[in-house]
């Protein structure tokens, strides 16, 4: 296999790896190392060559050398880009059926970066036509032997020709098998009056219908899923369950999970259990999880929290993680942002109707009148919020302005409530309107500070300090910046590397699910149309507990209430989940 590598690429991999063993003899250190290099080049980690040299073996450098297209195809962990950066530096021809795969590669890259698990056939073909410039009679032939070396799967939905990666399909199917497995009731007592009696031990003062009966279906079940809008009292039932369970069964040991570090750390505040992210708990190392069955979690009863986030790789791998006899209870709230990675698996598990469901119903966290719940509603409809004392609404005409209006709604809300009250929720990082426009607005300036709000953007295992996570810079001097982290941790960053910093007074929707704030002033401008919809809005006006302030640039809000992220996503676990699903696999 002929490897094509720059000096650039050397020169990283020196400096990154400190990988200088028999460099007094370069090409000899050359001729040893050059994979290692051009895997460090793509960005195939050491954890990932291993995967594929055991996936492989010893036609590995034959696959490098004709068709490294496919692994991505075959590989979860490699992405698209990772494979064409392979094939820049290892492809010997411009092969034509090489690039003929690719083509139809991209456009399944194409739709699962949308979040879809497939994607009609034609239209993928349209996709193939336009990026590759390929007669019909090629696609056509590409396309069939994709379809017999079992690269892609082509089903018939609804009287639809689909296609979708072998792997995603396989991914799906699974999900629908190991949550089949776990369906069905489990022999337990709890009334009515045993909820009420554990939660006035809890010191919990009120709890509805709908919070018995999701408490009550949790215990009674292997598989449950609880959801409901913002300040039902979800994480509250968390603790009565627990507490049940707990008494019946003095052995047991509760986990709850979820998808960011902040929402994990919230929980155990709330809660008293233990929580972790589920990155961490599963041990999640470069694509590869080292809970399995084989090495399934330790723990009886597993809460899932803000679970409408999670993708269908990590639902995946949590429920080969989980121990035949545990409990997994699953929490969340549908009308929230669609998840992080492809597939929307426990909406689709909820549509099912198969996974014992409840629905909590009241509002708990705004006070009696409140707007705001019902605002939220309305968003999910397609409705403008009901602007009044809870919900405040300025127009702006342009950047500018936008930025002046929000500063002066973040001071005056600053000084009503506090700082660690107020929060500034925006669709994306960059931009005219993006958290560090609006971030560098408020304070006045790009630098740092002594007593800035910051979040971390990077998990920081060593210092204790996760992705999402909040602090307050305490002190900057000798090219350090130290900052106390919310949780009591001092974390240490260089001066001159601080791109895992931020300035927390604005943050992304993404990074606020979960989270409440007494005030959230919600940003809508043309430079994030294409990302804002009804699901952020909704999340930056429900994060609210008292006040929410709508800055709407150029009627960008009515823009955003036309759009749905959840309607876009196209999965195929509803069906599967269905006793007699209409999904056929089509010959090839």
């Amino acid at each position: 296999m002929h490897i094509r590598l720059s000096r650039a690429d050397i020169d990283r991999y020196c400096q990154d790896t400190r990988d200088y063993e028999d460099l007094d003899q370069p090409e000899l250190w050359l001729s040893h190392k050059a994979r290692k290099i051009l895997f460090h080049a793509c960005g195939i980690s050491p954890k990932l060559q291993d995967t594929l040299d055991a996936y492989y073996g010893g036609r590995l450098p034959f696959v490098l050398a004709t068709d490294p297209f496919r692994l991505y195809a075959e590989i979860d962990a490699v992405s698209f880009d990772k494979a064409a950066r392979l094939w820049r530096r290892t492809a010997e021809t411009a092969d034509r059926r090489c690039m003929l795969r690719a083509a139809i590669l991209e456009a399944f890259d194409h739709f699962e970066r949308a979040g879809h698990t497939f994607a009609d056939s034609l239209t993928i073909l349209d996709r193939m036509a336009t990026t590759s410039g390929a007669s019909m009679q090629e696609i056509e032939w590409a396309w069939r032997q994709a379809l017999d070396t079992g690269l892609i799967v082509e089903l018939s939905l609804h009287g639809i020709r689909r296609a979708m990666l072998n792997r995603v399909f396989y991914e799906e199917a699974t999900i629908a098998s190991e949550v089949k497995q776990r369906l069905g009731t489990i022999p337990f007592s709890v009334t009515a009056a045993d909820v009420i009696r554990h939660a006035t031990r809890l010191g919990i003062p009120q709890i509805d219908d709908s919070q018995i009966e999701a408490v009550i279906a949790a215990c009674t079940h292997r598989t449950t899923i609880i959801s409901g809008g913002p300040g039902t009292g979800k994480t509250t039932i968390i603790k009565i369950i627990a507490s049940i369970l707990m008494e019946a069964d003095q052995a047991l040991v509760p986990l709850c999970l979820s998808l960011p570090a902040r929402i994990a750390r919230t929980i155990h505040e709330k809660t008293g259990l233990a929580a972790d992210t589920l990155h961490n708990r599963l041990e999640y190392i470069d694509g590869m999880f080292g809970r399995n069955k084989d090495n399934p979690l330790d723990e009886g009863l597993i809460f899932l929290e803000e679970a409408f986030m999670v993708g269908n790789t990590l639902v995946l791998a949590l429920l080969r993680a989980l121990r035949p006899s545990a409990r997994l209870v699953i929490i969340g709230d549908a009308e929230q942002i669609a998840p992080i990675g492809r597939g929307k698996p426990i909406e689709a598990l909820l549509a099912s109707g198969a996974v014992a469901s409840v629905i909590l119903n009241t509002n708990h966290r705004s006070g009696a009148g409140s707007t705001i719940p019902s605002s939220g509603k309305r968003v999910m409809k397609g409705l403008m919020p009901l602007v009044g004392p809870d919900i405040l609404y300025t127009q702006t005409i342009g950047p500018k302005d936008t930025l002046l209006a929000v500063t002066k709604a973040w001071h005056a809300a600053r000084d009503a409530v506090g700082i660690d009250n107020v929060q500034v929720l925006t669709a994306r990082h960059e931009g005219p309107v993006g958290t560090k426009a609006i971030n560098d607005a408020i304070t006045g300036r790009r630098e740092f500070a002594v007593g800035d709000r910051v979040m971390q953007l990077k998990n920081d295992r060593d210092q204790d300090f996760f992705n999402g996570e909040t602090g307050t810079i305490a002190d900057i001097s000798g090219g350090t910046i130290s900052v106390v982290t919310d949780a009591g941790v001092v974390a240490e960053f260089d001066l001159r590397a601080t791109g895992t910093l931020s300035k927390a007074y604005c943050i992304t929707y993404h990074k606020s699910q979960g989270l409440e704030f007494h005030t959230s002033i919600v940003v809508a401008d043309p430079g994030n149309a294409n990302m804002l919809d009804r699901n952020m809005l909704n999340v930056g006006i429900t994060r609210a507990r008292q006040k929410c302030v709508i800055i709407d640039e150029r009627n960008q809000l009515r823009v955003a209430l036309s759009r749905s992220s959840s309607a876009k996503r196209r999965t195929l676990l509803a069906p599967l989940m269905a006793t007699s699903p209409q999904v056929h696999r089509l010959g090839g």
